[in-house]
């Protein structure tokens, strides 16, 4: 079964594009096939990258009703994933624009039920910050508080083990 990497984190510059890096580095050096995906409708950065052959993805429209996720963009990149080898793994940087019509749509749509039962497991990475930290602490959120950790889809959590310590 593959693995689709779901990078999500509702707040702008806290690292989900590292994150996506870092995980397409590592899979890269272990000799897993990966595809690319950068979601992110602002800052595309994992698309920058020439090395990975990102595909750039537009899967946010702007309407009457506001922000929300093109269904025919979203199903394209379904199919794309269900198209890859069993054994590949599939990344899919967004942007926290993109944060909230993306996890309603996911949801909604059982989008994890949808690519198991093509034989993809979706896993859901995300930063979390926003802590108070005491006053003599650094500013610096990356020494001091920001925690990656990854959810499974069916509500199974990972191993929490670093993915470069595996």
């Amino acid at each position: 079964m593959s693995a689709v990497h779901l990078i999500l984190q509702g707040k702008g510059g806290v690292g989900k594009s590292f994150i996506a890096a870092l995980l397409a580095q590592y899979l890269q050096e272990t000799g897993v096939a990966v595809r690319y995906f950068d979601a992110d409708p602002v800052n595309s950065t994992l698309a920058s990258f020439a090395a990975l052959q990102t595909t750039k993805l537009e899967l946010i429209e702007s309407s009457d009703k506001g922000r929300r996720i093109n269904p025919r963009r979203f199903d394209d990149l379904v199919e794309q994933i269900a198209s890859q080898p069993p054994e590949a793994h599939v990344i899919v940087d967004t942007g926290s624009s993109a944060f909230v019509p993306l996890l309603h749509y996911v949801v909604s749509n059982e989008v994890p039920a949808v690519l198991s039962q093509v034989g993809h497991e979706l896993m859901v990475h995300t930063v979390v910050t926003g802590f108070a930290a005491p006053p003599n602490w650094s500013s610096n959120w990356m020494t001091h508080g920001s925690w990656s950790g990854s959810i499974r889809s069916g509500g199974r959590v990972a191993d929490g083990k670093p993915f470069l310590s595996r």
